[in-house]
């Protein structure tokens, strides 16, 4: 066995150059596919996380019927019993409850498609912490008569801080 390695290493160093070139090309290949194993994962994590921010968050409660006909009628009803039962599970930090629904949003200038999200702002705020994001007016809370618009569709709608917007939906059954 000792001789088949003292003849392997003479061998790889008889031709040194061709030996530098294939190890420093298996180096580099593996280096590269670290590098962008690591970018996958790290993407996919962020990925992930946005989601649980942004959307469902990691479980999401729904009546039966939501899923073949995810409409307002079968909306979860959430109340102080249903939140009760649902912080008896010690492995919740937090309960973040949402109403989402789609709706056309106009102003004199513009008319534009919109998914529409009520939320419990104090809740949303801890799972979210998007306080730094705000670009112009104030944060809301539960008293507040107002909307907290995207960026992007204040600019499509053109609008400012303090304008009037109308929402048209569809309500409750129907």
């Amino acid at each position: 066995m000792k001789l088949l390695i003292t003849l392997a290493w003479r061998n790889l160093w008889r031709n040194k150059r061709r030996t530098l070139i294939t190890a420093s090309s298996v180096f580099f290949a593996v280096i590269l596919a670290l590098i962008g194993e690591s970018m996958i994962k790290g993407s996919h994590e962020a990925m992930i996380n946005n989601m649980v921010k942004l959307s469902t968050g990691y479980i999401q409660l729904q009546d039966s019927l939501y899923e073949d006909e995810p409409s307002v009628d079968h909306a979860y009803m959430f109340d102080s019993s249903v939140k009760q039962i649902i912080q008896q599970n010690s492995h919740i930090a937090y309960i973040v409850p949402r109403f989402e629904s789609y709706m056309l949003a106009a102003t004199d200038q513009a008319t534009r498609p919109v998914m529409l999200r009520g939320v419990d702002f104090e809740a949303e705020y801890l799972l979210n912490a998007s306080s730094h994001k705000l670009i112009a007016g104030s944060l809301l809370d539960k008293a507040d008569q107002s909307v907290l618009l995207a960026e992007g569709l204040a600019q499509r709608l053109k609008m400012q801080v303090g304008d009037s917007i109308i929402l048209v939906g569809q309500g409750f059954r129907g």
